[in-house]
């Protein structure tokens, strides 16, 4: 207790310093003692200090009050900061404060005062602390994939939502490290690019402080130095929205990201950024919300390879960098020099039809020459501006006749002005009427929808910024006097939109019909299969002979030890089978592929589907064959040096090719081609039947089959079949989705992606035969 006084100064002068983000806002006060000389400023900004003094009045006991502060973080409870404090005559002085909430997050501290001298003077600091805390990720979700994803290990991801991408649980076995460059995820999925709030939501909680999830808190997904993800005001201990952000240096379009992420908690009162316990790995692309109604994504997952490849490495304006980066960065080089004796490199006629997507993936950088033509180009193309434009039917330009070509950039080989040559040397040729020089025949490319831009990845490249008028007169040369006969320099008039490419990795699904293509294909096939029409050709029969014990006929012919592997397809009313012998002695590659179809005019089908694939018109690459080769019904075989002999006979179309890996255009493989015909042929005609004798799968006994099915619910059929080597199932329209085939157990799942009826075709191939039985169910996607 200290003494009185006379004429001293028992005032109470307080300082607040706030050093809180938000405002002090005056709330209360109360004068118990004295008056107020300096009232409660109305609002103390933040780093600002406030000056509050209470006097004491004459002959007054001294000076006694409070005062009260609000202080209101977004995303928090309203808090109330309260300081007491007097300066009595007669009584020890006193000074205190209080918070009635949350006060494990404030930093209070004031300095030193004694409780007897005169007057009371006290700064009091009020702020924030650090918080002590250990946040981890339990979960990554993605709410609404827009397109399902077939990942590397052969899973479809994203077919039904929600999606969980990765947990603590998984973290490891989520790790998908197949391609070297890219450290991607087996749940990878692909979201739209048009709407990126809420792509993902991510579950978080903190092994801190009981109270920690009244913090309003933000997250931020970090990725190679750049932010990937931002989320609003969310909790510990709660699911999180995060919206992806545009990629740097990156024009809106499909983009992608994959690493290990690592993650930052913001603490939004002190902007305190706390790293997560772990990364998460993360593959995640964006892509337009209409990629599924691209005409081969509706009922087909996308190949994660492909956005890998096309997607992930997306700079500046996508379409100009697709036709780019389709033309410098996979290794390919344009066929030149005639080294492909199948015509296209992975499957693609000149109408488009199906891509082997698949193929050109795995061949991609391989450190070997890889060679593919304008209609493989025109594929890639179009299928990857999937992700840009959604439905991209008719954007398969085909222009026939072309011309010769000006002076451009060919694919693989730089300056050239002559695409077809035996020595690169004679690619560019100063003169432009050199009579050696050769032009395309037809030419093949794709115009972006909407826009009609043209891309060409074969020849420039062209990055979308020409029309179709721009675009003949800079690649085709209208100068020469070379033209002669029938062929002469394309215009617009030549140019038809074509659907384009129709299936992916589905060589057996051949969606051709003779009378959809331009007249001068149609006529040019006419030609061929005249051509390769068999005099006295024997009537049409079908084979039971086992088409397993093709590798072993064709060992029997090679020399030396050679490998030897197989891709199968079956499609609803045929099967596709590709076997590559591997050669190492000689250095040639053998190709027998064997289409089985239901009917022989499916075989012409299959055929006609086979001369479509030559960029060249057929009857001047291929030959009738001699009369004592001419097996089946018709059968061609390649001039010069292009090793290739196909066939018809009953309802199975063949075609074996040899291709050396040093195109030294070997002899020896030509005719060990020809023993390899032989060999197949007479295996063939040992089995033959007429139609009724045909072994094919029996319609098997279905269980499961439901009439209707919810959006995002799976369900399986189980099939009841004998002596069947393979399975597939294909849907009408992509409302009802596969995500699964059990071969072994012949169990077939599928998921309700949309709302509407379906069609789902089930195949079943023969063990022996391949033969192919199929049946249909109908099924309707409910909410």
């Amino acid at each position: 207790m200290s003494d009185p006084v006379p004429n001293a100064d028992f005032g109470c002068y307080i300082s607040v310093q706030n050093n809180l983000p938000v405002d002090l806002v005056y709330f209360n006060k109360e004068d118990t003692h004295g008056y107020w000389d300096k009232e409660p400023p109305y609002r103390i900004n933040p780093t600002a200090k406030g000056e509050i003094s209470l006097k004491d009045k004459t002959l007054a006991p001294g000076a006694e009050g409070w005062f009260e502060y609000r202080i209101d973080i977004p995303g928090m409870e309203t808090t109330i900061f309260r300081c007491n404090f007097k300066c009595p005559v007669s009584e020890d002085n006193g000074f205190s404060w209080g918070l009635n909430n949350l006060d494990f997050m404030f930093d209070v501290s004031n300095t030193p005062w004694s409780k007897s001298g005169h007057p009371l003077n006290v700064t009091v600091t009020i702020g924030l602390k650090d918080i002590q805390t250990r946040p981890n990720i339990t979960q990554l979700l993605v709410p609404n994939p827009t397109a399902p994803v077939l990942n590397s290990a052969g899973v479809v991801v994203g077919a039904s939502q929600p999606v969980v991408i990765w947990t603590p649980q998984i973290a490891q076995s989520v790790q998908d490290n197949t391609m070297r460059t890219v450290n991607g995820s087996f749940q990878a999925v692909a979201v739209q690019s048009e709407q990126m709030s809420s792509t993902i939501q991510v579950d978080l909680a903190s092994s801190g402080d009981a109270n920690i999830d009244k913090i309003p808190v933000a997250l931020r997904g970090i990725l190679n130095g750049a932010v990937v993800f931002e989320s609003g005001v969310g909790r510990f201990n709660s699911r999180i929205d995060c919206t992806m952000l545009q990629k740097p240096n990156c024009d809106a379009g499909p983009f992608g990201w994959a690493g290990d992420m690592t993650w930052q908690v913001v603490l939004q009162p002190k902007k305190q950024a706390v790293e997560t316990s772990a990364t998460t790995r993360i593959e995640i692309y964006a892509v337009t919300n209409e990629t599924t109604d691209a005409q081969f994504f509706k009922t087909t997952s996308v190949p994660i390879g492909l956005l890998r490849r096309v997607v992930l490495r997306t700079t500046g304006n996508y379409v100009a960098f697709l036709a780019d980066t389709l033309f410098r960065d996979f290794g390919y080089l344009y066929d030149a020099l005639g080294s492909l004796p199948s015509g296209t490199a992975f499957g693609t006629a000149s109408s488009g039809g199906n891509l082997q997507i698949t193929k050109w993936a795995k061949r991609a950088n391989s450190g070997y020459p890889q060679f593919l033509v304008c209609y493989d180009t025109a594929a890639l193309a179009q299928v990857g501006l999937a992700f840009y434009s959604g439905n991209v039917a008719y954007a398969w330009v085909y222009m026939d006749p072309f011309g010769y070509i000006n002076d451009t950039q060919l694919i693989g080989w730089g300056q050239c002005n002559s695409p077809f040559f035996k020595d690169p040397e004679d690619k560019f040729k100063q003169d432009i009427n050199d009579v050696s020089r050769q032009g395309f025949g037809n030419h093949a490319f794709v115009a972006v929808p909407r826009t009609n831009a043209i891309i060409d990845s074969c020849c420039g490249p062209h990055i979308g910024n020409e029309d179709l008028n721009s675009f003949i007169s800079q690649s085709v040369d209208t100068k020469t006097a070379l033209y002669h006969g029938s062929f002469r320099a394309g215009t617009p008039n030549d140019a038809t939109k074509l659907q384009g490419i129709m299936t992916l990795d589905t060589p057996a699904n051949i969606s051709l019909r003779l009378a959809d293509l331009p007249n001068s294909v149609q006529e040019s096939i006419k030609l061929a299969m005249e051509l390769a029409r068999v005099e006295g050709a024997p009537s049409v029969t079908f084979t039971n002979s086992s088409l397993l014990k093709i590798p072993e006929l064709v060992s029997t012919v090679l020399p030396g030890d050679s490998s030897v592997s197989v891709e199968r397809d079956i499609g609803p009313v045929r099967s596709h089978l590709e076997w590559t012998f591997t050669s190492v002695p000689e250095k040639t590659t053998y190709t027998v592929t064997m289409v089985v179809n239901q009917t022989h005019e499916e075989a012409l089908t299959a055929m006609h589907h086979q001369l479509c694939r030559y960029p060249r018109n057929p009857v001047e690459i291929f030959r009738a064959v001699p009369q004592d080769r001419a097996y089946g019904q018709y059968a061609l075989e390649s001039v010069k040096e292009r090793t290739c002999s196909m066939w018809i006979r009953g309802n199975i179309f063949a075609v074996i090719t040899a291709e050396d890996f040093e195109h030294r255009q070997d002899a020896n493989a030509l005719f060990r081609t020809y023993d390899i015909v032989d060999k197949i042929h007479a295996h063939l005609q040992h089995g033959e039947v007429d139609g009724p004798g045909y072994k094919a799968p029996a319609p098997p006994d279905l269980s499961g089959v439901p009439q209707t099915v919810k959006v995002g619910g799976e369900f399986s059929i189980t099939a009841s079949a004998e002596h069947v080597a393979q399975v597939a199932s294909t849907v009408q329209n992509g409302n009802v989705f596969p995500v699964k085939t059990d071969q072994d157990n012949k169990v077939f799942t599928f998921v309700g992606r949309k709302l509407g009826p379906d069609v789902v075709t089930l195949s079943f191939a023969d063990a022996t035969t391949y033969a192919v039985t199929s049946t249909t169910i109908e099924i309707t996607v409910e909410e």
